[in-house]
């Protein structure tokens, strides 16, 4: 049997990480086959490349504790729920911010339209309409299957992703100074 795979070595690490963020771009992307799929190569992997004894024990205490097993599965499975609360409100909240961030640059680009303008032409996208859509089955059970690796990534992409949309706006009247001074009178 092959043992490139030990646990805690270089190469255990490196598909880690590597399927966690395989995980979490299925995740990202509403793929819960992809999720899935990813976690049972990543474990077969795992249980070939030298840590088939640690399966082997993981299942003994399956079968000789199913009293625990059913508990830490239904704690998962709360915490999953919970978190695709949360995660559906930052959804909802990060919805919103695109909305209002695409309606300004809407505005402030056609300058003279009005909010009416505005919101025939959202109702005609089809991003503001698939987003406005009613809560979306897939991605809510993804988040709550999923929680964990969801969590992390939300906790570590959001922060990132607000911050630097608020340099964005900061500094985009440079940008577009440089746009009209360049290409101004193309």
């Amino acid at each position: 049997m092959f043992e490139f795979l030990i646990f805690g070595g270089f190469w255990f690490w490196f598909l880690s990480v590597v399927c966690f963020c395989a995980i979490v771009g299925f995740i990202e992307f509403n793929s819960f086959f992809g999720a899935t799929a990813t976690f049972i190569v990543c474990g077969v992997l795992l249980y070939f490349g030298g840590n088939s004894q640690i399966f082997k024990d993981f299942f003994m205490y399956v079968k000789l504790n199913p009293i625990s097993i059913l508990l830490y599965m239904m704690v998962y499975i709360l915490a999953g729920v919970i978190w695709s609360f949360i995660k559906y409100y930052f959804h909802l909240k990060n919805f919103r911010d695109r909305y209002e961030d695409a309606k300004k640059e809407y505005i402030d680009r056609y300058k003279g339209k009005s909010e009416i303008e505005w919101k025939e032409y959202a109702d005609s996208s089809y991003d503001f309409q698939k987003s406005r859509q009613k809560p979306n089955m897939d991605k809510i059970m993804i988040w709550m299957t999923w929680w964990i690796p969801s969590m992390i990534w939300t906790v570590i992409n959001d922060p990132i992703r607000k911050f630097f949309r608020w340099i964005y706006y900061r500094v985009i009247g440079v940008y577009e100074g440089m746009y009209r001074r360049i290409l101004g009178d193309l």
